[in-house]
């Protein structure tokens, strides 16, 4: 007889993950630990940038197409007066709805767009390699670090235009409200003798050889570089970059609103999620949907609920919300997307395939 799982009267979450502990009221300990988030407030971000130079523009502000990035746009265009720069890096993996929102938003605004995209190719060949050698592992181990390479690269682009341009801020879009806790990071490692002593070890080295290609190809100054290795977006904030570029979250200075930036965005500038997803969650990039079908593999619950259960702790979600959304989403199959995805565009083996579709 199966251990009997039981879930936060709260948020929803499962007490047989690791770390998470519900009390005699059924409330799970992330819950009862949480405090109110507090926001700097628009008028401290407004004092920001009247104190930055003037140049061409005011700030750089990533754009992925999907929700939050548009909206910081948004704001930081019709709301705050700025002169924006719109960059977005291209990893080779961006969904159509997200390439269209991309345009209609900055024909919209009237903001100037800048694509750059992953150097050779650089940020598929290094998933692929870093699936191929991760595979034998378990979802576990083949979701740790997959999605670095395009993190990392994301940052080094919007931090070497902005150097290039004199633009004295980065203005992302990076929410607390959708933070994963840490108790979910992967602690496994593997030795240095897995790596270079097993049948995958061509892809461990050629998945390393693609990473520091990749940072040379970058040509970042070295203390930017080393930021963009060692920090992550909220233990940057604030922070002031090699050439004076700042660091800003704008989610810390101003509320994240699900249902205000959704209605905002497509009400403005005629934004949309693609047809049929009930969610509007990052939707932006198609390793999304690999990353839910490893989270479930892994933990039993897709990703997108810890994120719902963070918003329902927030208050932008309701408990019914989220499960009317987890019961219809249909996290965790394996769909011909994902099937064309793993074999179409990371080139995995027949084999490799089936391997992640029996997990």
């Amino acid at each position: 007889m199966g251990i009997e799982v039981r879930h936060c009267q709260n948020c929803l979450l499962p007490d047989n993950i690791s770390g998470i502990d519900l009390d005699s009221e059924g409330i799970c300990n992330l819950c009862s630990e949480f405090h109110e988030l507090e926001y700097l407030g628009e008028e401290k971000l407004r004092q920001l940038f009247a104190e930055k130079p003037k140049g061409e523009c005011d700030c750089v502000v990533p754009l992925s197409g999907g929700r939050d990035s548009t909206y910081v746009l948004y704001n930081a265009k019709r709301v705050l007066g700025l002169n924006p720069l719109a960059v977005n890096f291209d990893n080779g993996f961006a969904t159509p709805q997200a390439v269209e929102n991309i345009e209609n938003t900055c024909q919209a605004l009237g903001v100037a767009f800048v694509r750059i995209p992953a150097p050779n190719n650089r940020v598929k060949r290094i998933m692929a390699n870093h699936m191929r050698a991760m595979i034998p592992y378990g979802p576990g181990m083949t979701l740790k670090g997959l999605c670095g390479p395009c993190a990392r690269g994301g940052r080094a682009v919007v931090y070497s235009v902005a150097l290039e341009k004199g633009i004295p801020v980065v203005l992302f879009g990076a929410s607390r409200d959708e933070q994963v806790d840490t108790l979910f990071d992967i602690k496994e490692r593997l030795t240095r003798k897995q790596k270079l002593f097993s049948r995958k070890a061509p892809y461990f080295i050629r998945g390393l050889y693609n990473k520091v290609m990749f940072r040379k190809e970058m040509k970042l100054p070295k203390r930017l570089a080393q930021a963009v290795r060692r920090e992550t977006l909220m233990s940057s904030e604030g922070k002031e970059l090699q050439g004076g570029v700042q660091v800003v979250n704008f989610y810390h200075y101003v509320e994240w609103n699900r249902n205000r930036m959704k209605e905002t965005i497509e009400q403005k500038l005629g934004w949309k999620k693609p047809e049929g997803r009930i969610s509007s969650w990052r939707f932006d990039c198609k390793i999304t949907e690999l990353v839910s079908y490893l989270w479930v593999k892994h933990y039993g619950i897709p990703k997108d609920a810890v994120g719902y259960a963070s918003m329902i702790r927030t208050g932008n979600m309701t408990r019914e919300e989220a499960t009317d959304q987890l019961e219809n989403a249909g996290f965790g199959e394996f769909t011909p997307s994902l099937h064309d995805l793993l074999k179409n565009e990371m080139g995995l083996s027949y084999k490799e395939i089936e391997v992640v579709r029996n997990w």
